[in-house]
């Protein structure tokens, strides 16, 4: 996550800061954004050769965001990049067995909108020089760990990645939608288990006031000190105020359940009106 938060900020701030790669540092000569300080900026690490005054830059900052949306907005034509495995330090094995070959890979985005809320979600398609889809899903995120050249494109994908793409972006509105249904009915069981437990605890407590009544009821019948009478009529008194106030508690924890199950069937008629739309974000050889 840092290393490419790392590039996502060297990208977006390539004319307005100075980097300094092996202490994790940039000094900004020139803000983007107003309110943002000039300085050195520090990504939080500890590998550092040494102790380095500065302001710590994180992603929720708004420098952070400044960088993270413009490398979302950055315009990304087709072209051909030539990945550099041979110089990258660590061995991956993913990425071996692909040396010296080609491919396209193509990044979509899914954007799903109901009245209630928005979401995206990333499809990567892959595919090698024949036509071949890559399915790891790893792939990707480990190819763009390495260092590439940009190049002319001066091809064209085979006809097989056309239609590897529309398996792609299917299978993931597909999971999409089992994702959510899914999350809508653990919502509702929750919201059921919730229900059973506020009912039954008010109900356990009616039900224990009603007997403690009816005993004192009882007692009261056999009971010929005067005294004694008056104690338990008092305590009689007492508990039907007792269960005044539970069957007043039942009836508001009925209308809270009401107004979860109302809300509960608002997001039920929002996710009627989902929709679904792609959108390619880049196309690469």
């Amino acid at each position: 996550m840092e290393q490419w938060f790392w590039g996502v900020t060297q990208f977006a701030l390539a004319d307005k800061a100075i980097f300094n790669h092996s202490d994790w540092y940039f000094l900004l000569n020139d803000s983007p954004v107003d309110g943002i300080s000039l300085g050195r900026y520090l990504l939080p690490k500890k590998n550092r050769s040494q102790q380095i005054a500065g302001q710590e830059y994180r992603l929720h900052q708004p420098l952070g965001q400044y960088c993270v949306q413009t490398a979302l907005n950055a315009h990304t034509p087709d072209v051909a990049l030539v990945f550099d495995y041979a110089h990258y330090p660590e061995k991956i094995s993913l990425l071996e067995r692909y040396q010296g070959q080609s491919g396209w890979l193509k990044l979509d985005k899914i954007c799903v909108t109901s009245p209630v809320e928005k979401q995206d979600a990333l499809v990567f398609s892959i595919c090698d020089q024949d036509g071949n889809a890559i399915t790891d899903g790893e792939f990707s995120q480990r190819l763009f760990s390495l260092s590439a050249k940009v190049k002319s494109l001066t091809e064209n994908p085979p006809l097989a990645f056309a239609d590897l793409i529309h398996q792609q972006i299917g299978h993931a509105k597909q999971q999409i939608q089992v994702e959510n249904d899914a999350l809508l009915k653990a919502e509702m069981l929750r919201i059921q288990a919730w229900a059973k437990d506020q009912m039954q605890a008010v109900e356990d407590l009616i039900l224990e006031i009603k007997e403690e009544m009816r005993a004192k009821e009882r007692e009261m019948v056999t009971e010929n000190d005067l005294a004694r009478q008056i104690d338990l009529q008092e305590s009689i008194s007492k508990l039907r105020k007792q269960l005044r106030k539970a069957r007043n508690e039942l009836d508001d924890v009925q209308d809270e359940i009401q107004d979860e199950e109302m809300h509960l069937l608002k997001a039920l008629c929002a996710k009627t009106q989902q929709t679904m739309e792609e959108e390619k974000v880049f196309l690469i050889q």
